[in-house]
Parts: structure tokens; C-alpha cells; sequence
């Protein structure tokens, strides 16, 4: 009888602790993948492909082209492209971009170095950064270059030998070269008015047109001047007139 009651507890016991382990295990199991979350990955590194690092000659708006960035995760990957003069570049261009290309809209500076990268993002945030690339744009030809709005930064009279001061009013006076193909532009004059505010004073229509390698002849209603070229590039025209003479030198609106 004593053997039999001595049985019945073993198995009971054994029984017990089968059941309190089996319990254990199956409720910390849930409780470990509750509280374990994967480790979510950034995009792949990769590289960029036009326009090629140290390219020259490149256009005014050139198509910025590079790899796919692989997302080891499966997730969507989106590029943001930043363009600009120094290095690392920090003007961004463009935004979310689903594709691995981009044309600018707009034209760069001739003759001017530039940077580019691209920012690869998932869908998680997580980014990764292109290596850094240069180009340089092409150069521009003197129709090209003198194109846009030109304000007087200097007037040099010789018969006084020294530079003319100029106005408050002078500084805001330009000339505006057209489309080369047109060869006209505007020249708008500013001057004070009794209460001492600059206004626009004259707006006369011009056309212009290039004679030889060093010449910029600019035609008015009534007189026609030849212009001598001392110096025009993408930043600063000087020219030069001998009748009166004189040298005036305008800077280029950026």
C-alpha cells in the first residue's frame, strides 16, 4: 500500500515539473520575439557615372547620372542631389528622386568648377552617401558671356586722369544684352528725384554686334559707339572709348 501511495506522488511530482517547464519555455518564448526587433539596414554604397570626376568642358545643364543603391532590406530607395562650388556640396538640386539620373533646369556658370554628390535613402530614413565628384563647365563665347544685366561699377574719364565717383543713383543704372541671336538690348538710367529716391530716368533700346577680336559696337537712336574690349569674361566687361575718352567697367549680375 505504501509503495503504491509512494508511486502516485513520484508520478504526480514528475508530472508537476514536466508541466511547470513546458509552461516556462512556451510563455518566454513570445516574450523574447515581443521584445527583439531586427536590425534595419542603410542602402548599399555606390558610385556616380556622368558627370565623370574632373570632366571639363561640360554644359551649362548636364544630366547628372549614377548607380542604384541596392537596400539590403528590400526597401524603396529615393535620391536627393546636391550640386555647388565647394566641397562637399550643400545646394540641393533635387528631392526624392525615384530614378538614377537628373537634367538642371537651370544653367551653371561657365568656366566654374563644380561638386556633386547624391544621398541615397530608404524607406526607413537610413542613408547612405555617394563619394564626392568635380567638373568644370565649358567655356562660353563673347556672345554668349555678355548676355544679361550689366551694372556700372567704374567710369574713368581721362581728361580728369582719375576715376569718376559715381552716384547713388548711378550704381542701380545697367545695360541689358538680349539674346545674342537678337543683338539688342536696353540701357536703363537712374536718377534722384526731389525727394531723394533713385528712379528710372532714362530706358533707351540699343543693338550691338561684335567687329574683330576686340571690338563691341553699340548703336543708340542718333550716335553709334566703337567700343575698345579691354576685358570680358563670365564676371567683369571693361571697355574703353576714345571720343570722349573714356573707360567704364561693368560687373555682370550673378
Amino acid at each position: 500500500m505504501k509503495q503504491i501511495f509512494f508511486n502516485a506522488r513520484f508520478i504526480f511530482l514528475v508530472f508537476s515539473i514536466v508541466l511547470l517547464v513546458g509552461c516556462t519555455t512556451d510563455d518566454s518564448q513570445p516574450e523574447v520575439s515581443r521584445n527583439h526587433s531586427p536590425r534595419n539596414y542603410p542602402p548599399e554604397a555606390f558610385s556616380l557615372v556622368s558627370a565623370a570626376s574632373g570632366a571639363t568642358d561640360v554644359e551649362l545643364r548636364p544630366s547628372f547620372i549614377w548607380e542604384s543603391a541596392i537596400d539590403s532590406d528590400s526597401e524603396n530607395v529615393v535620391y536627393n542631389l546636391y550640386v555647388g562650388k565647394s566641397n562637399p556640396p550643400t545646394t540641393k538640386i533635387g528631392e526624392d528622386i525615384a530614378t538614377t539620373s537628373f537634367t538642371l533646369q537651370e544653367d551653371l556658370y561657365f568656366n566654374t568648377k563644380y561638386y556633386w554628390k547624391v544621398i541615397a535613402k530608404d524607406s526607413d530614413g537610413n542613408s547612405t552617401s555617394s563619394p564626392v565628384a568635380y567638373f568644370t563647365t565649358r567655356q562660353g563665347s563673347r556672345e554668349e558671356v555678355i548676355e544679361g544685366k550689366w551694372f556700372i561699377t567704374a567710369w574713368i574719364l581721362y581728361e580728369d586722369e582719375e576715376q569718376t565717383s559715381l552716384s547713388e543713383c548711378d550704381k542701380y543704372s545697367y545695360f541689358q544684352f538680349s539674346n545674342p541671336e537678337d543683338e539688342s538690348g536696353t540701357h536703363i538710367y537712374y536718377v534722384k528725384n526731389n525727394k531723394g529716391d533713385c528712379i528710372e530716368d532714362v530706358n533707351t533700346s540699343f543693338y550691338y554686334s561684335f567687329e574683330g577680336d576686340d571690338q563691341l559696337v553699340m548703336g543708340f537712336e542718333d550716335e553709334t559707339y566703337s567700343y575698345d574690349i579691354l576685358l570680358l569674361n563670365e564676371r567683369e566687361l571693361v571697355i574703353s572709348l576714345d571720343d570722349p575718352e573714356q573707360i567704364l567697367v561693368l560687373r555682370k549680375e550673378l
